[in-house]
């Protein structure tokens, strides 16, 4: 056993340095970067160090070689990209639609949905699944966003006047919570029940194969199939297919018995009932057509699964640092909390509605400016398969291409006193002056845009909105401050620890 792994460890390491050697070993003088070691490239320079450490090494190499560098790191070739010129070329481009090979990684789980899907496939999906984010479908979520927010200002009482807390626990919670009911039309109380084994499934593949990207053996597959996580993962996929196939299934059986689409029997419910019935992106997913022929059911797995994934790190990550920014910034809380009681009224219990959030145009900046500061998606990757020219720059093929989107956010050419928090700055009259409106792009931009941005405000919002008329929030401690940790997602690694404290009107 001891002779294979050395065998196989050779052999890896022959692999590496064939292909730096061959693939992009022409392309070195053409594309500046640091100094890299034959196999290991600079991969010293980023083993271990952390996000913040690398968000740091990245802009210091920035200084030192421009907006546009190149970094290798075993056999992979990165182009980091951070400059609104290049980055609009990328985003915009119909050459680089597809994703890096990073996310192929969640391929087992996610299948060919939306997400990591490219060409014709993901040019029929991405029109199929625009009309679930339709604003009259959004107002349905609305809903569902203000009844798990109830949940959660409850379920906070007990920290009420009493130390410091970490409030990721909460939020993680809150955005599972959501996501399995708009996304599967099911209530599953995650808040309440800590013990649900789909939602454990989801947290724990969703960790592992974060692991497996930054660990260089674990993302090669031909290494990864001979360790322990990858017989983890595919329990976990399994586990988790058979519940969501399950789901479907009942979801068909009740869509076919009705014999009606959606929208009819959502107006046959308000008629016998006098309530309007809430839409699952399920059950638009049943009500589609491609070509004339419904989904499958092996097509709607992938797309609900693409909705869980992608739609509850995200706002997990944005609510977080957003009710740490409020924090830190108890003037900037204050108004946010004048707001919401002039559009909203002075009852607490009052629901939250669509045409309500859309009137809370300074918590919009508020928002605006904290997904600056933290950019949940600090980093979007593309692939490139062959040479591509861009802007009148070379990537070449095999390249991933990084649109390096925090330090954008963070580049005092772009944004004046970056690291200072000014929600201000979001106003019309301010971003007028923008130079290139790719400057800002915390969802990204151009044909691969994130589909679920407003869905994802709305959520953000409502919940932001219905904690500030029930509690005060303040540091945990004064000088507190979340470290960083990027995955796909950027996280606090050590928690958000602040105090709460009954809102006084």
């Amino acid at each position: 056993m001891l002779v294979l792994i050395l065998s196989l460890t050779v052999l890896f390491y022959l692999f590496v340095y064939c292909k730096q050697k061959f693939s992009f070993g022409k392309h070195d003088k053409l594309i500046a970067g640091p100094p890299a070691l034959p196999i290991l490239g600079n991969a010293l320079d980023f083993i271990g160090i952390g996000a913040e450490a690398t968000f740091k090494k990245l802009t210091e190499l920035e200084k030192q070689y421009g907006t546009r560098f190149r970094i290798i790191l075993g056999a992979d070739y990165f182009v980091i990209v951070s400059n609104p010129e290049d980055i609009e070329a990328i985003l915009t481009s119909n050459k680089v639609l597809e994703k890096s090979n990073e996310y192929y990684f969640f391929e087992k789980w996610l299948g060919g949905g939306l997400l990591i899907s490219h060409g014709p496939k993901w040019h029929a999906r991405r029109k199929i699944l625009t009309h679930a984010f339709h604003f009259k479908i959004l107002d349905d979520f609305v809903a569902t966003f203000d009844s798990k927010a109830d949940i959660l200002v409850d379920l906070m009482k007990k920290e009420l006047n009493g130390g410091s807390f970490d409030v990721c626990p909460y939020v993680t919670l809150y955005a599972l919570d959501v996501i399995c009911e708009t996304a599967m039309g099911i209530k599953m109380d995650v808040q309440k029940d800590l013990d649900n084994e789909y939602v454990s499934n989801i947290v724990e593949i969703s960790a592992l194969l974060y692991w497996r990207i930054f660990n260089v053996f674990a993302r090669e597959s031909w290494i990864y199939r001979f360790m322990p996580q990858s017989k983890r993962q595919e329990y976990l996929v399994n586990r988790i297919q058979d519940f969501v196939m399950q789901v479907i299934g009942k979801k068909r059986k009740e869509f076919e018995a009705n014999n009606a689409s959606v929208d009819e029997a959502s107006k046959k419910d308000e008629e016998e009932f006098g309530v309007k019935k809430r839409l699952a992106l399920l059950d638009l997913l049943l009500n589609a057509k491609h070509e004339g022929q419904p989904l499958t059911d092996a097509d709607i797995q992938e797309e609900v699964n693409n909705f869980m994934f992608a739609g509850h790190d995200t706002t997990t990550s944005s609510i977080e640092f957003m009710l740490y920014n409020l924090a830190k910034y108890p003037e900037i809380q204050k108004k946010v909390f004048d707001e919401i009681v002039e559009v909203m009224g002075p009852d607490a219990s009052e629901p939250i509605t669509l045409r309500k959030l859309n009137d809370l145009h300074y918590l919009d900046l508020v928002l605006k400016e904290s997904l600056r500061v933290f950019p949940p998606v600090p980093m979007i990757n593309r692939q490139t398969r062959e040479d591509v020219v861009l802007n009148g720059k070379l990537y070449p093929a095999g390249s991933t291409l990084v649109v390096f989107i925090n330090a954008m956010h963070h580049n005092p050419k772009y944004f004046k006193d970056p690291e200072a928090f000014i929600p201000e700055r979001h106003a019309a009259e301010k971003n007028a002056d923008l130079k290139n409106p790719f400057s800002y792009v915390p969802f990204a931009a151009g044909f691969r845009n994130c589909i679920g941005q407003k869905f994802a405000q709305y959520e953000i919002k409502s919940a932001i909105s219905k904690l500030l008329r029930h509690y005060e929030f303040e540091l945990g401690e004064p000088d507190f401050k979340p470290t960083l940790l990027a995955e796909l997602i950027l996280k606090p690694a050590n928690g958000i620890k602040l105090k709460i404290k009954p809102r006084v009107y």
